[in-house]
């Protein structure tokens, strides 16, 4: 049982792009708070700038509706890469799945497409 939980722990830092720690922290966050533990509070950092502006955002949203070119699922990686060529300069992986995220409706069937219903009530403590 624990192999699988490691297992799926790699999957979802595969996917994201967040290191295999900091889904650990997350989840141990999790089971000491709750859901508030979770959730993007960069909104509370008032003097950042947005990676991508609105215009980009929606480019990234057109993009996301095709397929990758490997024919695997998109992940952080992927939307980091695009970012990065968009912006001309590196983009962390993190930073992609961020932004995947934003795009509405797009994590949702990202993973009811990969993986069915199965995983949907853990995964929703994630969006």
């Amino acid at each position: 049982m624990a192999s699988d939980y490691r297992e799926k722990s790699k999957e979802v830092a595969a996917i994201t792009g967040y290191s295999l720690h900091w889904i650990y922290e997350l989840v141990q966050g999790y089971n000491r708070l709750g859901p508030d533990s979770l959730g993007d509070k960069r909104q509370e950092n008032h003097d950042r700038t947005p990676l991508l502006n609105d215009e980009q955002q929606a480019q990234l949203w057109a993009f996301l509706q095709s397929a990758p070119a490997d024919g695997g699922i998109w992940g952080g990686p992927k939307g980091a890469q695009w970012m990065s060529e968009l912006l001309d300069r590196p983009v962390a992986p993190q930073r992609g799945w961020d932004y995947q995220c934003l795009c509405d409706g797009y994590v949702i069937g990202l993973l009811m497409e990969h993986y069915g219903n199965a995983y949907m009530d853990k995964f929703s403590l994630f969006l």
